[in-house]
């Protein structure tokens, strides 16, 4: 018969032997990669009123208020095309929500008289799904947002946003075809604001 020290030795043993010849398992990792981002920015003399008035009309926010729960809830692709077809009418870019920052501001300070700051999230889904498949990464940056700021004097109002070419820069570098796609939608953005502004 074993004794209780003999198999509390051999325990240890086996223990030594499966922690020496176990498999290291690997450590997690952090890594930080700068880049450089181009800040777009558009001025004009239009009240904010105004430009919120025709960007609404121009990405059809009313037909797009419940897009995301119909486009949820699609079964095919076909499904799924239809939808972004009703809702963009042949234009490139559809709404897809809103923070309204006077809103809130104007409450939590009632006594102070807030310009209009509206940041939107802007972006097509057929845009994202030539995009995304080439690089999953890029989804960090989709959809993307745009601020629309009154000055503060309330004589006109800021367009700005990160042009997306500068911040998608670090998932195309060697991909030609993520790189055309994003400058697409350079251009596509650029075409969108400047019409409404009439640059």
């Amino acid at each position: 018969m074993f004794s209780i020290s003999k198999i509390f030795t051999a325990a240890v043993i086996a223990s030594s032997f499966l922690v020496g010849n176990a498999v290291a398992q690997p450590r997690p990792t952090k890594s930080v990669s700068p880049f450089v981002a181009q800040l777009i920015e558009y001025r004009t003399p239009l009240a904010y009123s105004t430009v919120i008035e025709r960007l609404d009309a121009q990405v059809n926010k009313t037909g797009a208020l419940t897009f995301v729960t119909k486009f949820r809830a699609a079964k095919t692709r076909e499904e799924q095309r239809s939808l972004i077809a009703d809702i963009t009418q042949g234009r490139n870019f559809l709404y897809f929500s809103e923070a309204n920052h006077q809103k809130w501001l104007d409450i939590y300070f009632p006594d102070v008289s807030h310009p209009g700051g509206t940041i939107y999230t802007l972006g097509n889904p057929t845009f994202a799904a030539d995009i995304i498949p080439l690089d999953y990464s890029t989804s960090i940056n989709i959809p993307l947002r745009f601020m629309i700021l009154e000055q503060v004097d309330r004589s006109g109002t800021r367009i700005m946003y990160h042009q997306p070419s500068s911040i998608f820069a670090p998932f195309n570098k060697r991909d030609r075809q993520l790189q055309t796609y994003i400058k697409s939608l350079d251009t596509g953005f650029a075409d969108l604001f400047e019409g409404i502004i009439g640059y």
